[in-house]
């Protein structure tokens, strides 16, 4: 209690403390995947990425996901770019970017998947990354990278072998000649 020259204090003195538990919220994460994950040059493939809320409440994208595809591949000329993600992908052919707009939406405890066909240019081992924080949502942002390599060969062209042909003129003489060892092969045997 206060005790002080002109008296001490009467009442005692409380304060209450009210500690609210924080909730935080676990960090949305990207995956991606090429299918088929070989193919030549000039194939096609399609480019799966997949977004993962792993809370209670459904993740909206604050920013737009944006996808830079690394030098030798792009979008296919047929793009049939789709998501699951509540939005529409930006894909056009032969671009090198594929973008899921913000507002797009991840389902409560779920996932949504975005894919789009991307064509194969120059052989080698193709590295696409979505870095840290490429998606950016109210729930966070992704903490790693989502990784897929795309491996691409060059196609090895084969001489082609062509089948030796006779003009018309030599057919007919082969026939002819062919005819007239059949006839003496004929007479001989009648001869015996």
């Amino acid at each position: 209690w206060l005790q002080t020259n002109h008296g001490t204090n009467a009442n005692t003195a409380t304060a209450t403390l009210t500690v609210n538990a924080v909730v935080i919220a676990a960090l949305p994460v990207l995956g991606k995947a090429f299918n088929p994950a070989s193919v030549n040059v000039g194939a096609v493939t399609t480019l799966t990425i997949t977004l993962s809320n792993p809370n209670a409440t459904v993740a909206t994208l604050s920013a737009a996901l944006v996808d830079n595809l690394p030098s030798g591949m792009v979008v296919a000329a047929t793009p049939n770019a789709r998501t699951t993600c509540g939005g529409s992908v930006t894909a056009g052919a032969g671009a090198s970017t594929v973008t899921l707009p913000a507002g797009s939406t991840i389902p409560i405890n779920g996932s949504c998947v975005i894919t789009v066909n991307i064509l194969a240019q120059s052989a080698g081992s193709l590295l696409n990354t979505l870095p840290v924080g490429a998606l950016q949502t109210n729930q966070g942002n992704n903490g790693t990278s989502a990784i897929a390599t795309l491996s691409v060969s060059a196609v090895v062209m084969t001489p082609s072998i062509g089948i030796p042909t006779l003009s018309e003129g030599l057919m007919a003489v082969l026939v002819a000649m062919l005819m007239m060892i059949g006839l003496a092969t004929m007479r001989r045997s009648e001869g015996r």
